[in-house]
Protein backbone atom coordinates (compact mmCIF):
# COMPACT_ATOMS: atom_id res chain seq x y z
CA UNK A 1 0.00 0.00 0.00
CA UNK A 2 0.61 3.95 0.01
CA UNK A 3 2.29 5.82 3.15
CA UNK A 4 -0.08 8.73 2.89
CA UNK A 5 0.20 10.11 6.52
CA UNK A 6 3.08 12.08 7.23
CA UNK A 7 3.66 10.53 10.69
CA UNK A 8 3.59 6.88 9.15
CA UNK A 9 5.98 8.17 6.29
CA UNK A 10 8.21 9.68 8.97
CA UNK A 11 8.21 6.39 11.68
CA UNK A 12 8.92 4.18 8.01
CA UNK A 13 11.89 6.04 6.92
CA UNK A 14 13.27 5.72 10.83
CA UNK A 15 12.44 2.05 10.73
CA UNK A 16 13.97 1.39 7.16
CA UNK A 17 17.27 4.16 7.92
CA UNK A 18 17.84 1.77 11.17
CA UNK A 19 17.53 -1.40 9.88
CA UNK A 20 18.04 -1.20 5.97
CA UNK A 21 21.97 -1.24 5.62
CA UNK A 22 24.11 -2.53 3.26
CA UNK A 23 25.74 -5.10 6.13
CA UNK A 24 22.72 -7.05 6.10
CA UNK A 25 23.22 -8.46 2.94
CA UNK A 26 26.97 -9.69 4.06
CA UNK A 27 27.53 -13.74 4.37
CA UNK A 28 27.05 -15.06 7.70
CA UNK A 29 25.79 -11.38 9.12
CA UNK A 30 23.86 -12.01 12.42
CA UNK A 31 20.56 -10.93 12.93
CA UNK A 32 20.32 -12.18 16.30
CA UNK A 33 23.64 -12.01 19.55
CA UNK A 34 23.38 -16.09 19.26
CA UNK A 35 23.57 -16.21 15.90
CA UNK A 36 21.13 -18.72 15.38
CA UNK A 37 19.21 -15.91 12.91
CA UNK A 38 21.96 -14.93 10.32
CA UNK A 39 22.14 -14.25 7.12
CA UNK A 40 22.54 -17.01 4.06
CA UNK A 41 24.68 -17.31 1.48
CA UNK A 42 22.19 -18.44 -1.15
CA UNK A 43 21.56 -16.84 -4.97
CA UNK A 44 18.82 -19.14 -5.27
CA UNK A 45 14.92 -19.64 -4.73
CA UNK A 46 15.12 -22.91 -3.82
CA UNK A 47 18.40 -22.23 -1.99
CA UNK A 48 16.36 -19.75 0.12
CA UNK A 49 13.75 -22.09 0.69
CA UNK A 50 15.78 -24.93 1.80
CA UNK A 51 17.85 -22.74 4.13
CA UNK A 52 14.70 -21.41 6.07
CA UNK A 53 13.09 -24.89 6.42
CA UNK A 54 15.98 -27.05 7.61
CA UNK A 55 17.89 -24.00 9.94
CA UNK A 56 15.76 -21.87 11.54
CA UNK A 57 13.69 -22.73 14.64
CA UNK A 58 10.10 -24.19 14.71
CA UNK A 59 9.12 -21.38 16.94
CA UNK A 60 10.81 -17.92 17.18
CA UNK A 61 12.99 -16.87 20.73
CA UNK A 62 12.14 -13.33 21.62
CA UNK A 63 15.93 -12.50 20.99
CA UNK A 64 15.05 -12.12 17.18
CA UNK A 65 12.65 -9.39 18.17
CA UNK A 66 14.90 -7.84 20.57
CA UNK A 67 13.06 -8.46 23.65
CA UNK A 68 14.86 -10.58 26.89
CA UNK A 69 13.78 -14.21 27.56
CA UNK A 70 11.69 -13.59 30.09
CA UNK A 71 9.22 -12.10 27.49
CA UNK A 72 8.29 -16.07 26.09
CA UNK A 73 8.07 -16.51 30.24
CA UNK A 74 5.26 -14.02 30.27
CA UNK A 75 3.51 -14.80 27.01
CA UNK A 76 3.32 -18.37 27.44
CA UNK A 77 1.82 -17.65 31.28
CA UNK A 78 -0.73 -15.52 29.45
CA UNK A 79 -1.62 -17.81 26.60
CA UNK A 80 -2.42 -20.21 29.70
CA UNK A 81 -4.40 -18.21 31.90
CA UNK A 82 -6.48 -17.82 28.36
CA UNK A 83 -6.86 -21.06 28.14
CA UNK A 84 -7.15 -22.00 31.48
CA UNK A 85 -10.01 -19.38 31.39
CA UNK A 86 -11.74 -21.07 28.61
CA UNK A 87 -11.86 -24.07 30.04
CA UNK A 88 -13.28 -23.32 33.18
CA UNK A 89 -15.82 -20.98 31.78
Amino acid sequence: GRVTDPWDRRTLLSCLQNFMREELLADGYALSPSGVYAMPHLLTVEGYREFTAGNLPHHDDPEIFGMHENANIAFQLQDCEVLLGTVVA
